[in-house]
């Protein structure tokens, strides 16, 4: 058993292979190496700071219960698609390979910074908790928003680019964003999310049957099909521009 104390910080500069137990207490790790491995053995560290040059390469899955930091001039590969899962802040500043790994943010009041940057599977956890965009975000494959969760694109409004399907069991806050539906997507869930700007450009777009789905600004659709069927699609703004594609609603 390797034990930190809490507030300080441990610097790793190699390999990191724990077989063993760790005992992070509120300890920042910073991995400051150049290319590194880190295989965690499954066991949570608080902070981790991805810093130094080249790339960090997981071998197994990784839990954060603090914040995760990507530093500029780094990578962070999830390897043979590792998971994630994240209890703080995400600060991305360098690159981030997702791969088709998913990340899992688990924390209670979060930001997410991807700086642009694909997740590929992402996660929303954690009833009574809120989830606020401090950048653009894209997500490659499937977006989960589970119950009692509040996805917040905050004031500034970030966009969201999505290739893969919409579970919303949770709240989507969507202010004044807009949402690009670049796949093919499909929206489940308990409850139907309410966006601001939509535009398709992807190969299809299915609401979620049974359910209405609230859009108070613009509607693009540039490109692929709509499936509504057993759906309402309704308008609720007061001056919008809908431009279905050659679609029937």
């Amino acid at each position: 058993t390797y034990t930190i104390y809490s507030l300080s910080y441990c610097i790793v500069s190699g390999t990191w292979d724990n077989n063993g137990a760790l005992t992070a207490g509120s300890s920042n790790f910073v991995f400051n190496g150049a290319s590194q491995s880190i295989d965690t053995n499954g066991q949570p560290f608080w902070s981790v700071t991805f810093a130094g040059t080249g790339t960090k390469t997981l071998g197994q899955a990784l839990d954060t219960h603090g914040s995760l930091t990507i530093n500029n001039g780094v990578t962070l590969d999830v390897g043979v698609n590792r998971t994630i899962t994240c209890g703080g802040s995400w600060v991305n500043n360098g690159t981030f390979n997702a791969n088709n790994g998913l990340v899992v943010f688990d924390g209670t009041a979060q930001s997410i910074n991807a700086a642009g940057q694909a997740f590929y599977d992402l996660q929303l956890s954690t009833s009574s908790t809120t989830k606020t965009l401090t950048g653009a975000i894209d997500i490659n494959h499937n977006l989960t928003i589970d119950a009692g969760v509040t996805f917040d694109v905050s004031a500034i409004a970030y966009q969201i680019n999505i290739a893969g399907n919409w579970i919303n069991n949770g709240t989507f806050t969507r202010r004044t964003g807009t949402v690009v539906f670049d796949g093919t997507t499909v929206i489940s869930g308990s409850t139907a999310p309410s966006f601001n700007n939509v535009t398709i450009s992807g190969t299809a777009l299915t609401l979620p049957s049974g359910l209405t789905t609230d859009v108070s600004g613009n509607w693009n659709q540039s490109a692929g099909t709509l499936t509504a069927t057993g759906s309402t699609l309704q308008f609720s703004g007061s001056s919008q521009n809908i431009a279905p594609g050659g679609q029937s609603f």
